[in-house]
């Protein structure tokens, strides 16, 4: 994949995913970030050099989606009609299983063959 349409890609998915944020369009938002952490899972496959930095990508988006998370709650405790609801509740079971799998990834990543003092200070390094 050319560079320059790969960050084309990454800056158009930071674009859509502030301005549904700024609207608190928690459903598009979460498809945005499940787009954007699908890409992150893509290049980590294609890369062999930068693995565990794409996944520490995808985390961090998942991550940053608790706010949206949060949002949504309160939004379904103030209203009692499920329909809209549906749409996002298919959406965070989908971002659950995204970050499952993210997380078992880095994992395996981060194991594979690394001395395990040198992984206590690569983790130290990153918190």
């Amino acid at each position: 994949m050319p560079k320059a349409t790969l960050q084309l890609c990454k800056h158009h998915y930071d674009c859509a995913a502030d301005i549904l944020d700024n609207l608190r369009e928690a459903s598009d938002y979460l498809v945005v970030q499940l787009e954007r952490i699908s890409l992150q899972e893509f290049l980590n496959e294609i890369s062999s050099t930068t693995m565990h930095k794409h996944l520490q990508t995808a985390l961090s988006l998942l991550l940053k989606s608790k706010i949206i998370f949060e949002h949504a709650l309160n939004i379904n405790n103030a209203t009692e009609s499920n329909s809209p609801n549906d749409k996002l509740c298919k959406h965070m079971v989908l971002f659950e299983s995204r970050l499952q799998n993210t997380l078992k990834t880095l994992i395996k990543v981060l194991l594979n063959g690394r001395d395990p003092k040198k992984l206590v200070a690569y983790i130290k390094r990153c918190i």
